[in-house]
């Protein structure tokens, strides 16, 4: 039981890994191209989901703790998904951050 413990500990540490990674890809895509941004910042809320339901076998208090950023990044995808619907010309979000 315990060693079953370990391993589930074990793949929580990798996704939580994994999670941070998306976290700067989509940093740097929102700057970038904002289609792109969108879909990986909802193929990165799925991962934060999928990476709560890890952390809630192993410590319940973890994966509670994981819900406003699930909050926080499924908001960031709305944004970015309107941002993007009412400008489909621009590339990136160069139109918010003008001169960078």
């Amino acid at each position: 039981m315990e060693e079953h413990r370990i391993q589930e500990g074990s793949t929580a540490a990798v996704l939580h890994s994994v999670s941070t990674e998306l976290r700067l890809v989509t940093t740097l895509l929102y700057r970038s191209r904002a289609t792109l941004a969108s879909v990986e910042s909802t193929f990165q809320a799925f991962f934060i989901l999928f990476t709560m339901t890890i952390f809630l076998d192993v410590d319940k208090t973890a994966g509670i703790l994981l819900l406003p950023y699930l909050a926080w990044v499924t908001f960031a995808t709305y944004l970015s998904f309107t941002i993007w619907q009412l400008n489909p010309d621009t590339q990136g979000l160069w139109i918010i951050f003008p001169g960078n």
